[in-house]
């Protein structure tokens, strides 16, 4: 079984799970709660209920250099947290929480900067749903044996342990494809004590994902809660294209939030928060393996990616190799805050299990030009954007820097040992500011 223990596993078929969809599914705080409170003062109407949890979302600088599992013992510098709902006012702005607040949260009416208007208190989204798939672990700070439940869909000859059996399309355990195609439909489910420490499959896991026409266009995970998550939440192998992922809330995360290693998906107004790294392989591993140097979000340069937050986590808000730059750029409005870095680009995403696709029109060429942007980033530890050792010419564009320990660092190299040119780098319509209004 290629797909290990405690697995709930489509090769073809549908999957489809529909709840009460959360109006809305986060929101902030426009008044700073303090250490102490116990009530929250939203910016806009909720149609959440009693008994409910919400998360909010920590607001605080991160720590610049914690190696391995450190980074766990938090997580002592993280301070998002989590509480139940016991009022809530008439106007639904305001919520009461059944104990109060261990730290403050930074609340603020909408501010403005260049002449634009930026929402930053911080968030607070609802994690509760009325269909909930669940690993049987609540009440315990840790399961024994530190070990969830996965959600696998499809199945190819690329994956790390082994797929692809049968001779002809629509045998078992052949890929989907016409004669066996899939779908996965998740919409306001919420997913708890989800995936496996030391596993390098998501959570949720898509390998493959068609319906034999279209790819993955008629499947979609959305309105989504995942709480708990022991290693990477949603993982996009490079072989599913077209998918939506969209208004999800990852809260708790030891591993990437969301990971995408195809071109063409759809990454949208998603909230991460509180990302650590996986137990139990990065005790003592500070960026040997990649899958302990975390991100909120670690896409293909060829993602739509548009309105996401990276709010508070001990790696990068964002990882990614750029796109093309003979490309346009796919990224707008995503936000990364309290982070150790908010966009962090390398010349190739490390392979490993992952296999993203570097054949795609969109992945920059090794001797190329990268494109990075479409970020705000804001109050991290180290850098708002980052270039490690990034091969050929950088473009830098709509990315937004307040109050960074460093605005951005770029270093470019030339593909070869012989530097035959010197790199360029050319930022546009880039804004640089040491705070808020406010």
């Amino acid at each position: 079984n290629p797909w290990g223990f405690r697995s709930f596993t489509l090769e073809s078929g549908t999957i489809s799970m529909h709840g009460r969809k959360p109006e809305p599914a986060f929101t902030r705080l426009v008044a700073t709660s303090a250490a102490g409170s116990n009530t929250l003062v939203l910016e806009e109407a909720v149609n959440w209920e009693l008994g409910d949890v919400v998360a909010i979302a920590g607001t605080n600088r991160e720590t610049m250099y914690v190696s391995g599992r450190k980074r766990n013992e938090k997580r002592k510098n993280e301070h998002s947290e989590h509480r139940t709902i016991t009022a809530i006012s008439t106007d639904k702005k305001t919520i009461t929480l059944n104990s109060v607040l261990t730290y403050p949260h930074l609340g603020q009416a909408k501010t403005i900067l260049n002449n634009n208007t930026y929402s930053i208190g911080a968030e607070v989204a609802l994690i509760s749903r009325y269909i909930e798939v669940s690993g049987g672990h609540e009440g315990e700070a840790k399961p024994e044996f530190f070990a969830g439940w996965r959600l696998n869909i499809g199945c190819t000859s690329n994956n790390f342990e082994g797929c692809g059996l049968g001779e002809q399309d629509g045998d078992i355990g052949w890929p989907m494809g016409a004669g066996k195609p899939g779908f996965l439909k998740l919409d306001s489910v919420m997913f708890r004590d989800i995936g496996q420490a030391g596993v390098l499959h998501g959570a949720i896991q898509l390998d493959g994902l068609t319906d034999g026409v279209n790819d993955a266009q008629n499947s979609y995970i959305r309105n989504i809660a995942m709480w708990r998550v022991y290693n990477t939440g949603i993982s996009i192998r490079d072989s599913s294209k077209q998918m939506t992922i969209e208004n999800n809330v990852l809260f708790d995360v030891m591993g990437d939030g969301i990971r995408v290693a195809s071109a063409d998906n759809i990454v949208k107004n998603n909230l991460i928060m509180a990302v650590g790294v996986p137990e139990p392989n990065c005790d003592d591993v500070p960026f040997l393996d990649e899958d302990c140097r975390t991100s909120a979000f670690r896409l293909h340069a060829g993602t739509y990616a548009t309105g996401n937050i990276a709010a508070s986590g001990v790696g990068a808000g964002f990882s990614t190799t750029g796109i093309n730059c003979d490309m346009p750029l796919r990224w707008a409005n995503n936000v990364a805050h309290s982070q150790r870095d908010g966009l962090l680009t390398y010349t190739r995403n490390y392979e490993m299990s992952w296999r993203f696709d570097e054949e795609h029109p969109t992945a920059p060429k090794e001797s190329g030009c990268r494109k990075i942007g479409g970020v705000m980033s804001y109050y991290t530890a180290d850098h708002g954007l980052v270039v490690w050792y990034a091969n050929g010419n950088l473009e830098v564009e709509n990315y937004i820097s307040v109050d960074n320990a460093i605005g951005s660092f770029a270093m470019t190299l030339h593909p070869t040992r012989f530097q035959t040119y010197t790199p360029t780098a050319k930022y546009t319509n880039v804004v640089y500011a040491g705070y808020f209004d406010g």
